[in-house]
């Protein structure tokens, strides 16, 4: 999990009251394909699901769980034509640096405090995953 207990109503992915029902952010894995998120504004629950299509391909998909019928619209332009397009080419830039010989730094950003700075959920993932591959 990925908690970030300091989330601003000015950040710069988009504005939410101090009275919304959610303050924070918070990420939750579920081993293998699935992530439950929590982020800031009316009361929601976005459930992810990662599909692998192969060795280097990935099927994404999700729905969000919210109390109000309506859709907060500047949060979701930001989850969609901002974030997700964001770490979509992360995602890819990373496998394409990993790909290279010339790259030897480590996979994940983590730190001991596990602040929800880091890569934490990702790390246990992947660690998972090796122990499934008994790697």
């Amino acid at each position: 999990r990925q908690v970030s207990r300091t989330t601003r109503t000015d950040n710069k992915a988009y504005r939410f009251d101090a009275s919304d029902d959610v303050q924070i952010a918070a990420y939750w894995y579920l081993w293998p394909t699935t992530s439950i998120w929590l982020v800031p504004g009316d009361a929601n629950l976005f459930v992810l699901s990662m599909m692998p299509n192969g060795h280097e391909r990935t099927a994404f998909s999700g729905h969000r769980y919210g109390l109000s019928k309506s859709v907060d619209a500047e949060r979701s332009e930001y989850l969609n034509g901002i974030l997700g397009p964001e770490d979509q080419s992360l995602c890819e830039s990373v496998q394409q640096g990993l790909k290279s010989r010339s790259y030897n730094q480590g996979r994940f950003m983590v730190d001991a405090a596990k602040s929800g700075v880091a890569e934490h959920g990702v790390h246990q993932f992947h660690r998972l995953v090796m122990d499934a591959l008994q790697v």
